[in-house]
């Protein structure tokens, strides 16, 4: 599948603490979102301790192309299926104008086929799907999590961020990588468009995952732009309608003297008599009555892609033409069958809201797990010190604690150590020279190797296996590192 891509980095809201001693602080990570710019559908994100770079951004696109099956199991996200990550290889990427805008990473996705376009100075609202899914990752897991800032500086009195860190960088990938499956699969509170009433018909959830397989399987890499038809129409019926800030909304005819829309549809023009009327009722609404912007149009209620408005001064027949997302709607339906429609969606809006509440508390309960061991770890790392440390003692030396936490990291992200990387020389087979040694069990017998050799993969850090013997491993594969040096 090609598509566009959203890209954007961010530190998230949360300050983390050493895999190897959660006593010491390190700071924030960076997070680099790839979001595609259809449904806002996340395959992919870079979250380390390095700075956005060629390189990070690179590893981000790489996780958005690849399989994820290995790397959950790594994670211990045992209940999310690897087929729910989609892997996507986009033709075109956008980003902000600030640290993404170099050569290198210009040439970098250029060698992936992948095209970067950037979005004006300070204009980050037209690279919108980055921006909210980053916000939405805030609210979904740095805010939920132990050591949050919450997006804005300590208030006075109030423990600081830096006290309250207990959770890791694993854990940090652990938990986005949970809210964003979140994020791909709760249903969506969304007016489904007319094609999308056949996933609902059958039985399929509105979800970004959901959608973006549908749009696969139809062959589609963009939302088709449909022209409009501008044929004119000279005799139409009357029907009642409001002006508002954003164009002309109208009324039901079928709920007598309550007001109420039909949605979601809303009529729109660049006449100055109709720009006007749109901005007096943008800032007049609260001066007048509530019926002071009604106003007849003319329409064909079997036609619903333009309405009309005549002027009482001269007798222009002004039109105004439908903005709507769902671009089939209006060629296929009459105005009976959207409020049809819209009595569907009265009732399906229920069923979606309580389906996202599950989602969220799914979510949140594993959250709560990931809280609990980090907490858990972290009371026990201050046991067994000699004299509880006091806070200043905490914060100090947080550059260098991040220094030495980076030096475990290959690009700021951690490394699965292999099983059998503890071994002694001793349990070592050398065979000849040239070949790939062999371990050997107690029984002398060959041990199965625990992964392809030159590959590393992400450390795991599932509630199954204690954080603490996986940093043990790491410690020691840093002082085997640092006595090589020294011989």
């Amino acid at each position: 599948m090609r598509q566009r891509a959203a890209v954007d980095s961010t530190p998230p809201d949360i300050q983390l603490v050493s895999v190897l001693h959660r006593l010491d602080r390190i700071g924030p990570a960076y997070r680099i979102l790839v979001v595609d710019a259809m449904y806002r559908y996340i395959p992919g994100f870079y979250l380390g301790l390095d700075a956005p770079s060629s390189k990070t951004v690179k590893l981000a696109f790489l996780h958005a192309m690849t399989d994820k099956a290995e790397w959950l199991k790594f994670l211990g996200l045992d209940d999310v299926p690897p087929e729910d990550w989609i892997p996507i290889r986009f033709s075109s990427a956008l980003a902000d104008n600030t640290d993404l805008r170099t050569a290198e990473v210009h040439s970098a996705l250029a060698t992936i086929g992948t095209g970067l376009l950037h979005v004006p100075v300070a204009r980050s609202d037209m690279n919108s799907p980055a921006e909210v899914s980053h916000h939405q990752m805030h609210r979904m897991v740095d805010h939920n999590m132990l050591g949050t800032t919450y997006g804005r500086r300590s208030e006075r009195g109030e423990e600081s961020a830096d006290d309250r860190a207990r959770h890791t960088v694993i854990e940090g990938i652990r938990e986005t990588a949970r809210a964003i499956h979140t994020h791909n699969t709760m249903p969506l509170d969304v007016e489904p468009t007319l094609e999308m009433r056949k996933l609902v018909e059958a039985g399929i959830p509105l979800t970004r995952l959901n959608l973006t397989r549908w749009r696969i399987n139809q062959g589609k890499v963009a939302l088709n732009v449909l022209d409009e038809d501008e044929c004119r129409i000279k005799l139409l019926p009357r029907t009642q309608g409001v002006f508002t800030g954003r164009g002309v909304k109208l009324l039901r005819p079928d709920k007598g003297k309550k007001r109420e829309f039909i949605e979601p549809h809303r009529y729109i023009s660049t006449h100055p008599l109709m720009l006007s009327k749109f901005r007096q009722a943008k800032n007049e609404r609260g001066k007048h009555a509530i019926d002071f912007f009604d106003d007849d149009f003319l329409h064909d209620p079997f036609k619903t892609t333009e309405i009309f408005y005549r002027n009482p001064v001269d007798g222009e027949l002004i039109p105004l033409y439908l903005k709507i997302r769902d671009r089939e709607l209006p060629y296929e339906t009459v105005y009976d069958d959207v409020l049809e429609v819209m009595q569907d969606d009265a009732v399906n809006r229920y069923f979606v809201l309580e389906a996202q509440d599950q989602a969220r508390s799914k979510m949140e309960a594993g959250q709560e797990i990931t809280k609990r061991e980090a907490e858990a770890e972290y009371q026990a790392a201050l046991a067994a010190e000699e004299k509880p440390p006091s806070k200043a003692k905490l914060r100090a030396n947080k550059s260098s604690n991040r220094d030495r936490e980076a030096e475990l990291y290959q690009y700021g992200m951690p490394v699965l150590t292999p099983p059998d990387a503890d071994a002694s020389d001793d349990d070592l087979d050398w065979g000849d020279p040239g070949e790939p040694a062999v371990i050997l069990a107690d029984d002398g017998m060959p041990k199965p190797s625990g992964g392809k050799p030159g590959h590393d993969a992400p450390l795991s850090s599932s509630p199954s296996a204690p954080t603490s013997l996986l940093a043990q491993s790491l410690a020691k594969r840093r002082n085997r590192e640092v006595a090589c040096g020294s011989d």
